[in-house]
């Protein structure tokens, strides 16, 4: 007999669920579990400010360069020619792995990614189980003689780095080319910071749909009386755009910066490589400004379309002056 399912989504008590110490994350077993603090003491040690704002000037000149290329008149993928690739050397720039390391890692980090985004409980399929082992290996024999061995935060770093960023890219870039005002208003920000658009991104085009708790005890969150056992859908997208929480949540309002959203998830196991991402993602932003080269769309998009994630494997954009 299958455990009972509870799907949360309104803003209110999805937040509740992410701060409730007793709903615990797959794999989890008792209350109050500290692992994920050393996870993140772990990724901030790896990727302090100061490597993150080294990185911004030359991966947007590099990307600036990518859309400059001649390819205006033909149709080109933004995931592959841009999005990946870029997070690919992104990966190994922050981690200290070589390209072939990096491009090894990626194959059996996609196959963890895919299992995640149609999980319907969390769980991983054998499959992915297998390929996290090998990716643990490949992280362990790649580390230099005098480095920390690999560790579980070394293997979601990558997984983060290579697969998240690059579906939240191609979701931000999907939501700049079917809102066309809010990405002319973009482009013609070219002395502004770009945190408040980041947010508003992040909140509007989150790759995460669902994240899965399990409860440690009877639970009550809002009105829901949550029994020993039970299975804890939060459907991080839907409380996004909670138009209790968020006024026209519908809407992409760039200008707005509604950073009060739930898309790196809250409480103890809020996500690691938040920094990482958002310095990215403006990263990103900024380069698009700042290229005189505009995107438009150019065909039928790709998508992984998971349970629990979403993003665009194919996006096809033309480029123009």
């Amino acid at each position: 007999m299958s455990a009972p399912r509870v799907v949360l989504h309104r803003f209110a008590e999805v937040r509740a669920a992410l701060r409730c110490a007793d709903l615990a994350a797959p794999g989890v077993t008792v209350p109050h579990d500290q692992s994920h603090h050393a996870v993140r003491h772990s990724v901030r040690e790896q990727a302090s400010a100061a490597s993150l704002l080294e990185l911004r000037d030359p991966f947007a000149t590099q990307l600036c360069l990518l859309l400059e290329a001649p390819r205006t008149s033909l149709p080109w993928c933004f995931v592959a020619n841009v999005a990946v690739p870029w997070a690919l050397a992104v990966t190994g720039q922050l981690m200290h792995l070589t390209p072939a390391c990096v491009q090894g890692g990626a194959a059996l980090a996609a196959n963890v990614f895919e299992s995640a985004a149609h999980s319907e409980n969390g769980d991983s399929t054998p499959e992915a189980l297998a390929a996290t082992s090998a990716l643990y290996q490949l992280l362990a024999n790649a580390a230099p003689a005098n480095a920390a061995p690999a560790n579980v935060a070394a293997v979601q770093t990558f997984v983060a780095l290579t697969q998240s960023l690059p579906a939240l890219l191609a979701n931000a870039m999907h939501a700049l080319l079917l809102h066309t005002e809010q990405y002319a208003w973009l482009r013609g920000q070219h002395h502004a910071t770009y945190a408040a658009a980041a947010h508003e991104l992040l909140r509007f085009a989150t790759p995460t749909r669902a994240v899965y708790r399990r409860a440690l005890c009877d639970t009550i969150i809002g009105e829901h009386v949550i029994a020993t056992g039970s299975l804890v859908v939060l459907q991080l997208a839907a409380a996004n755009r909670d138009p209790v929480r968020f006024t026209n949540p519908d809407t992409l309002q760039l200008a707005t910066g509604r950073a009060g959203h739930l898309s790196f998830g809250a409480g103890a196991h809020h996500c690691s490589g938040t920094p990482i991402v958002q310095a990215l993602l403006e990263c990103l932003l900024e380069a698009l400004v700042t290229s005189p080269v505009t995107l438009a769309p150019a065909g039928p998009v790709s998508w992984l379309d998971g349970v629990a994630l979403a993003a665009p494997t194919r996006l096809p954009v033309t480029a123009s002056r």
